[in-house]
């Protein structure tokens, strides 16, 4: 009995003493709540714990996209959509900005207050776009070119030269994630480029294009002026006005002029062949090539083949000409520069001149070259050759060739500096004018008596017809398709005589100049 009765004393102890405890215990707060008129976003919260809010506003509110923004380089724009960007809502602070409000210590402004929220946004999924963006915006160099245009100021039409410009991607991508952050779309970002220069820029080209030489000869002397003779110089200089002449390439008359037969469209115009004047198609061509010779040597270019004619002509001093034939002598010379050349032609049909220019870069320190040539010899005329010619009658002597006798003449190039001062006399070339002997064709008779076979009679009769003037070609004849069989010796001194008269019907050999 006794122990049943100190348990229960003891348990109605224990339960005094809880209650007790309990009694004397601290309540717990009420929770808060927003206080009516506070919004976030338009998103009501009155009455609503700030975890009930975080869920509400979780359910209704994610981060706008971005959309597009405007990227400037260099002074141009581009639009960037960033819609694909990652977004992420930041809620903490509004929310406990709106849980400050009360209707106590910091009541509800009138008409109430709507809180904003922040957000962020990571571009890690628009990356590769960020980078594909900057790769669009780099751009090519391009580099000044020029046309060449008969009509234009300097008969050239210039291209101006573009740079070119590139654009990190890597750079462009952290500047947009910088730019992202600081939440100003107010202004366009403005990104980093590298300038990428053209490799040729217009000044090159205009450097490049400038009037080296030119050299100009009058075709109104004597009867260089005859009309099948100007077309014939007409025709050769539009075959190469605007010619680009390129680095280590060579310029052959006879390729770019191609064979000189009339049934490709040249005319008879006066030629020297066999060391005769003569009509043959394509005659006055040579005039052209010795025009352009003396450019060649004046742009300092370098001769690769030239010969002279058989004698010196009026249109060009004596020493600076270059005859060219058919199949047989070429006028030929080499670009030997590191940049091209262009050949340019003209004939001033008023002033009866005409004219090739050559354009490049112009020779060094400003110079610039004149030619100067001096006689240095003369070559006595070889004895006279006669022909007998069954078909003449007795007593007959006729002059087939004018004699003459040769000469030989030293070219220099004189360099001057841009106030016409000499800096160099250097030697170019020598010519030889070689000496030609005079043919005669005679009858048989006059052979004999000459031969001591027979006395002379009568008096030989003088020549039956007068050779043209020097220079001047003879009477037109039939154009021919082929050229003569001709062989050039501009080296020989002196032609052979011939003590014994060859036969009637013989062909000497000779040389073709259309002179």
């Amino acid at each position: 009995m006794k122990k049943t009765a100190k348990l229960g004393m003891a348990v109605l102890l224990a339960a005094l003493i809880a209650l007790a405890l309990i009694g004397c215990g601290e309540q717990e707060p009420p929770v808060a709540t927003y206080a009516e008129g506070v919004t976030i976003e338009g998103v009501a919260l009155a009455g609503l714990t700030e975890d009930e809010a975080r869920e509400l506003l979780t359910g209704l509110i994610t981060a706008p996209g971005l959309g597009s923004v405007t990227v400037e380089v260099n002074g141009t724009r581009h639009e960037l959509d960033l819609s694909g960007a990652a977004g992420t809502v930041h809620m903490d602070e509004a929310l406990s900005q709106g849980l400050a409000y009360d209707e106590e210590e910091n009541p509800v402004p009138e008409g109430g207050v709507d809180l904003t929220l922040a957000y962020s946004y990571d571009l890690t999924p628009i990356k590769d776009e960020v980078l594909a963006f900057a790769e669009s915006l780099c751009t090519e160099p391009v580099d000044a070119t020029y046309t060449f245009d008969k009509n234009a100021e300097g008969c050239f039409v210039y291209t101006a030269h573009t740079d070119g410009m590139t654009v990190n991607g890597e750079e462009l991508y952290a500047a947009l994630c910088e730019y992202v952050a600081a939440e100003d779309f107010s202004q366009p970002l403005t990104a980093a480029f590298t300038v990428v220069p053209a490799a040729v820029t217009l000044e090159d080209v205009q450097y490049a294009t400038q009037l080296v030489s030119s050299a100009t000869s009058s075709y109104a002397s004597g009867s260089n002026n005859a009309p099948n003779r100007v077309f014939n110089l007409e025709k050769a200089l539009g075959m190469f006005d605007g010619y680009v002449l390129g680095p280590g390439e060579e310029f052959s008359f006879n390729t770019v002029l191609g064979p000189r037969y009339s049934s490709l469209g040249w005319k008879s115009a006066g030629a020297i062949n066999n060391g005769k004047s003569v009509q043959e198609p394509g005659g006055g061509v040579c005039q052209v090539s010795s025009t352009t010779f003396n450019a060649v040597l004046m742009a300092d270019l370098t001769v690769v083949e030239r010969a002279p004619h058989s004698w010196p002509l009026a249109y060009l001093p004596a020493g600076q000409d270059a005859t060219i034939n058919t199949g047989t002598q070429d006028f030929i010379f080499r670009n030997d520069r590191e940049t091209p050349v262009i050949l340019v032609t003209e004939i001033n049909k008023e002033e009866e001149t005409i004219t090739v220019s050559i354009y490049g870069e112009p020779l060094p320190d400003g110079l610039h070259i004149e030619l100067e040539s001096e006689r240095t010899g003369t070559i006595s005329q070889p004895e006279d050759e006669y022909v007998v010619d069954s078909t003449l009658s007795a007593g007959s002597k006729v002059q087939d060739r004018k004699g003459r006798s040769g000469s030989t003449y030293d070219t220099y190039k004189i360099y001057l500096d841009e106030e016409g001062n000499v800096v160099e006399r250097v030697f170019a070339y020598s010519t030889r004018y070689r000496a030609i002997s005079a043919i005669y064709h005679i009858s048989q008779d006059v052979y004999d008596v000459m031969m001591g076979i027979a006395e002379e009679t009568p008096p030989v009769d003088e020549p039956l017809e007068e050779l043209p003037p020097e220079d001047e070609p003879v009477e037109e004849a039939p154009p021919a398709d082929e050229p003569v069989d001709v062989e050039e010796q501009p080296a020989v001194d002196e032609a052979t005589p011939t003590p014994d008269p060859a036969p009637a019907g013989s062909d000497p050999s000779g040389d073709e100049e259309l002179f």
